[in-house]
């Protein structure tokens, strides 16, 4: 459904509906904005260990090669 069809059918809605709906959707994004924050201090929190310790990344240097399926 595309945001102009979004819109359209919520203004078809009666006014407790929009409420639920509204409070539905903060949640929603606080959820989202919750576990972003999260996992960005994750990663900084893992930032030097990554940067210092080269076990840590030891197999970035096959990056670049294929990749195959061992079968």
């Amino acid at each position: 459904m595309s945001t102009v069809q979004l819109h359209h059918e919520i203004t078809k809605l009666s006014l407790d509906e929009k409420r639920s709906l509204s409070a539905w959707l903060l949640r929603e994004v606080q959820q989202i904005s919750h576990t972003e924050a999260s996992l960005a201090d994750a990663a900084a929190r893992m930032l030097a260990d990554y940067s210092n310790d080269a076990e840590l990344t030891a197999f970035t240097a096959l990056d670049g090669e294929d990749f195959h399926e061992a079968r």
